[in-house]
């Protein structure tokens, strides 16, 4: 328990900072980053005991679901075909660039499919986790994908702009 304990303290301290300094999902990625840190150099921790893991799932689904408002579902309503035509595209092309992670690079199947997916960094890593992906390389992915998009549209904004 007390590897769980000093985890959290770190995950804190790094999440504190990736906040601060604000990284893109800045709580997140800090503490991800402080926990992989502190996991490679001081102890190795492999996963949370079953009781925190469930409350830890509970409360990204949770979170999860507190973003859902009558104005999200008459959005969706309104678009639906633009929503799920664009979710089966990014889908599929996930599909496909996993397919080919697996196949060509020897990344297993489920940590390449995780990897490539269009999703969130916490949730798709919940699934890497119980899934018994590699959760540190579904991160990474995740976490270059989202500092690209973060780059690019800062571009794509000013641009915009004028």
């Amino acid at each position: 328990m007390i590897h769980a304990v000093l985890t959290l303290l770190v995950g804190s301290i790094g999440g504190y900072l990736g906040l601060r300094f604000n990284l893109p999902s800045g709580i997140m990625m800090g503490a991800l980053i402080a926990v992989a840190i502190f996991k490679l150099t001081v102890m190795e921790v492999d996963r949370f005991p079953a009781p925190l893991d469930f409350l830890i799932q509970v409360a990204v689904g949770s979170a999860i679901g507190l973003s859902v408002t009558p104005r999200l579902l008459k959005d969706i309503r309104a678009n639906w075909f633009l929503v799920f035509f664009s979710s089966a595209l990014l889908i599929g092309l996930g599909l496909l660039v996993g397919l080919i992670l697996a196949k060509f690079k020897g990344m297993d199947l489920i940590t390449a499919l995780l990897s490539t997916m269009p999703g969130g960094i916490a949730s798709l890593g919940v699934v890497a986790v119980k899934s018994g992906a590699n959760a540190s390389i579904v991160a990474l992915f995740h976490f270059v994908r989202l500092l690209c998009i973060l780059f690019f549209a800062s571009f794509l904004v000013k641009w915009l702009e004028g």
